[in-house]
């Protein structure tokens, strides 16, 4: 028996996969995402997020990206698994599905301003570029990203980027050599993570997405959980967590999460 059919869940929502945009809980940081993100639809410019990992800036990005009205603007999204940057620009080429010729830096450059600045002036519908795991970029891309932000000889956005990764980026960003950058930045938000509060709110808002008991955990159950994230809470340890709580009341046909199973759960957990 699963544990969806021992607790009559219609679903596991503490599993991203069987959830909708819609379906997202929104802390603090959450909010600010989006309202940064909103912010910079009409200021234009950079803007970076960053976070520890497992802080959930990644999943409320998509969120934003699944809201968008695409009759304004084109999203793109880059998930940086390399740092060379001839594959960088080679995955921004195909993330705004421009064609070059030839494979060079200079031949890709020029193809992605050219697709750039059509989207921008002829479709009227002008690229909102995420890159993700910024912390990755190497200096000189990071320097390349200013020459890519300037069109021409007028002043005008052409696109917006939005830079996300770990505190490790801003450290870069805030560095002299990266100056002119920093100055494109017109929004930036570092999460914090989920409150003792919220991490409550969490768990009880994905059980009532998922038709669970509203006592499946017990209140002892509840304290241990909060107590281990120590008022940071990551949305995706939690997860982790309370999926394997519901395996272990399952198997021991336990019809709540008890303490000892909690803890059984939070031992359970793969270090980071």
């Amino acid at each position: 028996m699963t544990f969806k059919e021992h607790f009559g869940m219609t679903r596991n929502a503490f599993n991203k996969d069987e959830l909708e945009p819609r379906d997202a809980y929104e802390s603090a940081d959450y909010k600010a995402i989006q309202s940064g993100l909103a912010y910079l639809q009409d200021a234009k410019g950079i803007g970076v997020i960053t976070a520890d990992s497992s802080i959930g800036k990644t999943y409320a990005v998509h969120c934003f990206i699944a809201s968008l009205n695409t009759n304004r603007f084109t999203p793109a999204y880059i998930h940086l698994t390399t740092v060379s940057v001839q594959e960088f620009y080679k995955s921004l080429s195909e993330a705004v599905e421009a064609e070059a010729k030839r494979k060079g830096k200079t031949e890709l450059v020029g193809a992605i301003k050219n697709r750039i600045t059509q989207q921008c002036l002829s479709l009227r519908k002008p690229y909102i570029i995420f890159i993700d795991e910024a912390q990755y970029l190497r200096q000189d891309v990071l320097k390349d990203i200013v020459l890519l932000t300037n069109f021409r000889y007028d002043s005008r956005n052409y696109f917006i980027l939005v830079l996300c990764g770990t505190p490790e980026l801003s450290a870069k960003i805030n560095k002299p050599i990266n100056a002119p950058l920093k100055e494109r930045v017109v929004c930036h938000y570092n999460c914090v993570g989920l409150t003792d509060s919220e991490i409550h709110d969490y768990v009880v808002h994905k059980l009532l997405l998922s038709h669970a008991p509203g006592d499946l955990v017990e209140t002892s159950a509840m304290n241990a959980l909060i107590g281990h994230f120590d008022g940071v809470g990551k949305p995706r340890v939690i997860d982790q967590i309370m999926t394997s709580a519901l395996i272990l009341a399952t198997q021991m046909e336990s019809r709540t999460i008890t303490t000892d199973i909690m803890q059984a759960a939070i031992e359970n957990l793969i270090p980071e």
